[in-house]
């Protein structure tokens, strides 16, 4: 492979510029600010400008979307639903498909059993 002269490379004008726009320089007032007690309050109505809620936007879109695509075929075709009053109603769809298509689709949980602990160390950790 070609051999690369480290030195130079670091000394380079390029990479001088690229560290010192990569990381936040903070004063103090903004440590404060960021420090500052009531910051949950202020970021639980910014959450929205969050690089990581935006890189996982779109994940957790698709999974809503499996969640309430099982939730509707189950409650409306197969099993019924249980209103507010804990009154519980038969399918209202439930003759408009053949019978052989009204079966309950569940999600396994053992995938989810199985990494609840490595996530929860990870998040620990």
């Amino acid at each position: 492979g070609e051999q690369y002269d480290y030195d130079e490379l670091m000394d380079s004008e390029m990479e001088r510029a690229r560290l010192t726009n990569q990381y936040a320089h903070y004063s103090h007032k903004d440590w404060l600010r960021h420090r500052a007690s009531d910051r949950f309050f202020r970021n639980l109505f910014q959450f929205d400008q969050s690089p990581i809620v935006k890189n996982l936007l779109d994940e957790a879109a698709v999974l809503a979307l499996i969640c309430v695509a099982l939730i509707g075929w189950n409650e409306l075709l197969v099993d019924g639903y249980t209103d507010f009053n804990e009154v519980h109603h038969a399918p209202p769809l439930a003759d408009a498909l053949p019978s052989f298509l009204t079966f309950k689709l569940v999600l396994p949980t053992d995938p989810f059993f199985l990494c609840g602990g490595p996530l929860g160390l990870l998040l620990v950790f």
